[in-house]
């Protein structure tokens, strides 16, 4: 759901704060929360993009096969990247 109408209205209801600037102030209208509108413009003001890699689906699907390795103890958080930045083809 993109289109301003519906971005109001679930801004209007407290549903989600509109990533739409021109939907965002019925979030703000119907929040109430103090200084909410001036925290969220200063850090939509500075910003910055998530920077990722092209291959980010082989990426993201290594972690998942990987991840495993962390949470089992059978890898430690440097060999399970290293192994990941391999496959991906990331030396």
């Amino acid at each position: 759901m993109t289109a301003r109408k519906q971005l109001e209205w679930l801004g209007g209801v407290g549903r989600a704060c509109p990533s739409r600037e021109s939907a965002q102030h019925a979030w703000y209208e119907n929040a109430r929360l103090a200084g909410a509108r001036e925290v969220l413009e200063a850090a939509n003001a500075t910003a910055a993009p998530l920077r990722t890699t092209e291959n980010r689906d082989q990426v993201n699907a290594l972690l998942n096969q990987h991840g495993n390795e962390l949470f089992s103890g059978a890898g430690s958080a440097r060999q399970v990247l290293e192994q990941v930045q391999r496959q991906a083809g990331r030396d």
